[in-house]
């Protein structure tokens, strides 16, 4: 949070395992302040909840075994630069 406060980034890839909370408590973070940076929240769990969650605060959900986790990434970064 302290990087976003002082620097752009162009998209935030983040694992749901975090050190210090998830990666979903960032997201949420991340809205609440109004930052409207895409954000792709990784998890091996595939879970459904996560999926539901991520969208709701305008993220995408992408389990780390998915086939195109690079596709997704790309069309996430390229949304942005449109």
């Amino acid at each position: 949070m302290r990087l976003l406060e002082h620097q752009k980034v162009d998209a935030i890839c983040s694992d749901y395992n975090m050190q210090n909370g998830t990666g979903l408590d960032l997201l949420v973070e991340i809205r609440q302040k109004g930052i409207p940076v895409p954000f792709l929240l990784m998890s091996g769990d595939d879970d459904c909840l996560f999926k539901k969650q991520t969208k709701f605060y305008g993220g995408v959900f992408c389990c780390k075994t998915d086939y195109d986790l690079i596709g997704k990434i790309k069309a996430l970064i390229n949304t942005e630069t449109k």
